[in-house]
């Protein structure tokens, strides 16, 4: 039986990318729970929740880097300021359009951040996260 991941938060400003990843995760059945936001700025509200509780269970973040207003990098940067004292751990999986040598370097020193991968994601790979991050 596959491991299921207890929340899979999908933060993108296109919508349209949260719909396939979302459809993506479903078929792969690999969360028991899926949220989306197209604003960064909900996401982190709706995360500073789950931290306040202490929520302990597995929580996936698929995180788009480039977003207006706030992008990636300083999501996970108050991601990790926010949940410092928290016994609430969720993982981070950055997205883009392209793969970047830069953004690679740069995610090595966010230790919220798993990995960084280039749109849009697949079933497999989805259920390839419930079975190796948790």
């Amino acid at each position: 039986m596959m491991k299921k991941i207890d929340q899979l938060i999908l933060v993108d400003d296109h919508h349209p990318t949260n719909v396939i990843h979302q459809i993506a995760a479903e078929e792969a059945g690999c969360a028991k729970s899926i949220k989306a936001f197209t604003d960064p700025a909900s996401a982190l509200r709706y995360l500073q929740q789950l931290t306040t509780k202490s929520f302990t269970g597995s929580t996936l973040i698929i995180l788009d880097v480039k977003m207006p207003r706030i992008d990636g990098w300083t999501f996970a940067n108050q991601l990790n300021t926010m949940t410092q004292n928290s016994r609430f751990n969720p993982k981070i999986i950055m997205t883009s359009n392209v793969r970047s040598s830069e953004h690679l370097s740069k995610m090595r020193s966010e230790p919220l951040i798993y990995d960084y991968l280039e749109k849009v994601l697949t079933a497999e790979q989805f259920a390839q996260f419930a079975q190796g991050l948790f």
